[in-house]
């Protein structure tokens, strides 16, 4: 499968709807799609996109993030919703319209999936916390600096496919610690999948700069590990059981048992593979390090070299 197609499939699995999902409240659709739409939400009987409840401008996070919608009560949010019942979408004309441009001058309307198709733009990262959101007409353009347009590297650092234009605009963004062009879909899932504390320029891995301009034109960093450090995918990689490797193991609750004191196992400082339980190997009780016999003549040897060069 092609590249363009690979994508063109992950954007219809990613707008999936579903007749089993409830409709959002506010956007009255239940498409699925976390990277523009956040994850639908099922609380008190109701259900919302995580991003229609931070762009809904009459709303506040009056409790705490385990009460309701991580904070925004139900009751606030039938409020919400009675006031957006008077609202007609810029775009659809059906009512429901909870989102406005944030332009004083401007009277543009709209649900997220509505303003998400006409290009408006949303702030997750508003130094003041109030989640603005603006029509593509008054969107926050990027400043780019003048550069050899023969010279710039056209391919998407994350995709490998070109960017075109090359210029601003609300699918492409420009990075300004090294001056290439990405895909802003690519950047907003490469940031939803990588959380703050692993996001990075893909091209130059400069992190500071990358992050606080990608934050500041409508990319979502979330405050969290990256994705793939979850669960326990990697955990095998830490625990190692280790069991007595001595031929009469005098543990009667197998070669796998660590207790205290004489039944404390210890592994092999060289090797790491073999172990023996302290009283198999007839050791002192305070014994921290321990060679296995495959181990000891190596290291005795090692040792000898290392007289006879001196």
């Amino acid at each position: 499968m092609s590249s363009k197609r690979k994508r063109k499939a992950m954007a219809e699995e990613e707008n999936e709807s579903s007749g089993d999902r409830p409709d959002c409240v506010f956007c009255g659709q239940n498409l699925k799609n976390k990277y523009f739409m956040g994850k639908m939400m099922v609380r008190n009987g109701m259900s919302a996109h995580y991003y229609c409840i931070l762009f809904s401008p009459g709303l506040q996070q009056n409790g705490g993030l385990d009460e309701d919608f991580k904070g925004f009560l139900a009751a606030d949010m039938k409020k919400e919703v009675r006031r957006a019942s008077k609202l007609s979408c810029t775009y659809c004309h059906r009512r429901g319209a909870v989102i406005g441009c944030c332009d004083t001058s401007c009277a543009v309307k709209f649900h997220l999936t509505c303003g998400l198709v006409h290009n408006s733009f949303h702030a997750f990262h508003d130094p003041l916390k109030s989640y603005p959101s603006y029509c593509e007409k008054h969107r926050p353009k990027q400043k780019t600096r003048r550069v050899n347009q023969k010279a710039v590297d056209r391919m998407c650092a994350i995709c490998r496919e070109e960017v075109t234009p090359p210029q601003p605009s609300p699918k492409t963004l420009w990075t300004p610690c090294c001056g290439h062009w990405m895909h802003r879909e690519c950047v907003i899932k490469q940031a939803y999948h990588a959380g703050k504390h692993h996001l990075k320029c893909p091209n130059c891995n400069n992190r500071d700069e990358f992050v606080t301009e990608m934050k500041a034109f409508g990319v979502h960093v979330p405050s969290r590990d990256a994705s793939w450090e979850k669960g326990s995918t990697f955990q095998d990689l830490y625990d190692h059981r280790y069991e007595c490797s001595v031929e009469k193991c005098l543990s009667r609750k197998g070669k796998d048992f660590n207790g205290d004191k004489e039944w404390e196992i210890l592994a092999c400082d060289g090797c790491g593979a073999n172990a023996t339980h302290i009283k198999c190997s007839a050791l002192e009780v305070d014994t921290e390090e321990w060679m296995c016999s495959l181990c000891k003549p190596i290291l005795s040897n090692d040792k000898k070299l290392k007289t006879i060069n001196q």
